[in-house]
């Protein structure tokens, strides 16, 4: 995660800079004019999270920086904030309706409660821009007409796009590319090699890929590409407005996230139990459907004592139903459940069935599968998994 401050006065960049680091963001990049700010941004382009922009400067100035970087399809997803201290705000927002990459404006002189405030409307203006939803596959053409049907969705996904093949995957990231704001895969054989080119372009780090299966065999060769795994017919078109709505607000707050979790992170390094649970239950607040949340959550319950392990037990659960072909939780979970009391049987085989059946070929997963079975005395389960 980067930030891009550009100003050609020194002193400004060092205020900003200060204030930036006041917020808790540690990389600070800096420019002196908006020519060595394309620059920097076009070599940062995969870690770029905002670009900070004073208006008046030589060689390039933050207008016609601006147009610069609208011209620019990798550099979307970057939130641009203008700072000037001449223009009224009428003017201002006249300005951002005009250019339609302008996300923000702040006025100087400013204190840091209003760049706080200028960032996350921002990130707000930008994550409403990408309003594109493309969906790949023939099957989810119903969906997509329930998605098209349900007015709040429609307003806030204004392009919500069914793609039969990959070409026409290709073709409606063409024409939709610049507001991708999702794009959901009904697994076959054909999106695999076409992901592994995607995922690795500025667009595809981006942007939220949803699988429309949680079928183990079709899901199998895309698990290390999808954040979620939902069902693909259009009974299930709840869920996806559920998970469309959760995809548009960690946009609007992905830098709070990514420092919370940095927080989270170094909290656990400090080995401080109680101020990192507490991190991870505000982090949930703000995404609830974070499975890196719910699995560390889990396991600073666990570690809290016995008296936790059934709140640890659920956490690991949902991280599971959110993200089913992530080993971890699935052994974290069968850790756990293979040392309860003989009542906890069905839920321990269940849990150890749903393990195998999403990691067949994750040998920690089989053996604590297998450990599972044995505790509770399933031997015919426990044969089946020391076979594979």
């Amino acid at each position: 995660m980067a930030i891009l401050i550009v100003d050609d006065e020194n002193q400004t960049r060092a205020a900003l800079r200060e204030l930036l680091a006041q917020m808790g963001h540690k990389t600070i990049l800096e420019a002196k004019h908006g020519e060595e700010a394309l620059k920097i941004a076009e070599r940062e382009k995969t870690r770029l999270r905002l670009i900070v922009a004073d208006w008046e400067m030589p060689v390039m100035d933050g207008i016609t920086l601006l147009g610069k970087v609208a011209e620019r399809p990798e550099l979307d997803l970057a939130p641009f904030l203008l700072i000037t201290s001449d223009l009224p705000k009428a003017q201002l927002r006249a300005l951002q309706e005009k250019s339609g990459r302008l996300d923000h404006f702040l006025i100087k002189p400013f204190r840091l409660s209003a760049l706080e405030a200028a960032v996350n409307v921002a990130q707000e203006h930008r994550a409403a821009e990408r309003d594109a939803l493309v969906l790949y596959g023939a099957d989810l053409a119903p969906l997509a007409e329930k998605l098209r049907a349900d007015t709040k969705t429609s307003k806030k996904w204004r392009h919500i796009v069914n793609a039969a093949s990959v070409a026409e995957l290709d073709a409606a990231l063409t024409e939709h590319g610049r507001r991708l704001g999702a794009l959901g895969i009904s697994p076959d054989a054909a999106i695999t090699p076409w992901l592994a080119a995607f995922v690795k372009t500025p667009l595809g780090v981006a942007t939220p890929i949803l699988s429309a299966s949680r079928s183990p065999q079709r899901i199998f060769a895309v698990r290390t590409y999808c954040q979620r795994y939902l069902e693909g017919d259009a009974q299930s078109a709840p869920l996806w407005i559920q998970t469309l709505e959760e995809v548009r607000h960690r946009a609007a707050h992905s830098l709070e996230l990514e420092l919370a979790f940095a927080e989270l992170k170094a909290l656990q390094q400090a080995r401080d139990t109680d101020r990192a649970r507490k991190q991870a239950e505000s982090i949930l607040k703000l995404d609830p459907a974070s499975t890196e949340a719910h699995s560390t959550l889990a396991e600073l319950l666990e570690a809290s004592g016995p008296q936790e392990a059934q709140r640890a037990s659920q956490e690991y659960t949902r991280a599971i139903e959110l993200h089913p072909c992530q080993p971890k939780p699935h052994i974290k979970l069968l850790n756990l459940l293979a040392g309860s009391s003989p009542a906890e049987s069905v839920p321990t085989r269940e849990a150890a069935e749903r393990a195998v059946q999403f990691c067949p070929q994750n040998q920690d997963v089989l053996m604590a599968a297998a450990r599972a079975f044995g505790a509770i005395g399933d031997a015919t389960s426990l044969q089946g998994t020391a076979s594979r």
